[in-house]
């Protein structure tokens, strides 16, 4: 089969993400490193060890062949800006900057509206506890055949959402070798739950928010079941 010049050029492209992609996921699982597209992200617990993951690294990009850009290069960071999140010691928050088309966000009047906020907000849901409730207002106005009606319901639940996500929310970052506590709760509504691992200061902190709205079903039987 012959080709053109620009489809040789798009087929030798395809091929090379391929190839770095095969090589991203061993990558990943020997240096503990997080990769998105071209993007790099190397992390370790201690300084020490962090250096010889970067060198192993190094080593391994130069032996397959490809090359980095180190003018894009940073190197012993107290704290990482990396998609939409800044990652500092222990902690994990929202990018501010990202935050500011939230927070301005004006009050929504059509189901457009809606579909821009709730787009916008989902990318941080992990930071909102009991977010499935929370948020369950938007996800009425979006169902099908619902005439839009910005109710008090949803202007609360729209304060709310922003007072959550401009508090200072942080997670802790897992660590699989500290016990964890996970406190339940639940409603006729929805269940919610927060993973907490105890931090070097004795203080308990959230690593997680998880939440889901009830089905109909579930919504028949009692509390206690449920939360369970």
């Amino acid at each position: 089969m012959d080709l053109d010049a620009v489809q040789l050029k798009k087929c030798l492209r395809n091929i090379s993400k391929n190839t770095f992609g095969n090589h991203k996921k061993k990558w990943f699982a020997e240096f503990c490193c997080k990769l998105y597209r071209r993007y790099f992200n190397i992390f370790w617990r201690t300084f020490v060890e962090h250096l010889i993951h970067i060198e192993k690294l190094m080593q391994a990009i130069q032996q397959e062949g490809f090359r980095l850009k180190f003018i894009k290069w940073e190197l012993a960071m107290n704290t990482v800006k990396y998609l939409g999140h800044v990652i500092e010691e222990n902690l994990v928050r929202p990018l501010d900057d990202n935050l500011v088309s939230i927070t301005e966000f004006p009050t929504s009047k059509t189901h457009k509206n809606i579909c821009q906020f709730s787009g916008k907000v989902n990318f941080y849901r992990k930071y909102i506890p009991n977010s499935a409730a929370t948020l369950e207002p938007f996800c009425n106005l979006l169902r099908k055949d619902v005439d839009f009606l910005w109710s008090d319901e949803c202007q609360l639940a729209f304060e709310q959402v922003k007072k959550y996500l401009t508090t200072a929310p942080a997670l802790a970052i897992f660590n699989r070798n500290k016990p964890i506590n996970i406190y339940t709760d639940a409603s006729g509504e929805g269940i919610g739950a927060i993973p907490k691992q105890p931090q070097e200061s004795g203080e308990e902190k959230p690593v997680a928010y998880f939440s889901k709205k009830l089905d109909d079903a579930q919504k028949r039987k009692k509390v206690i079941y449920v939360e369970s």
